[in-house]
């Protein structure tokens, strides 16, 4: 397993040193949400964002989905 820091990158390959980002990983995976579920709570909180801060006209927002970037239209 290749692991990359800010200050340089180590390459793992014992049992023992995989086993703990094997756990780690099978943890963080068990405790993601779904994609609609995620989709629907990022949709909750950008709406929520914008909402506090009034009107958007004129800030068209760029989201990257899956590689794509894809242009919001501003609302009216």
């Amino acid at each position: 397993m290749y692991v990359d820091f800010h200050t340089g990158s180590l390459f793992l390959e014992k049992d023992e040193e995989l086993s703990r980002y094997r756990l780690a990983f099978e943890y963080l995976q068990a405790q993601a949400l779904g994609m609609e579920a995620s989709s629907a709570m990022i949709h909750r909180a950008r709406s929520s964002l914008l909402h506090r801060r009034g009107s958007t006209a004129g800030h068209a927002t760029g989201l990257r989905i899956r590689g794509q970037v894809r242009r919001a239209e501003p609302r009216r």
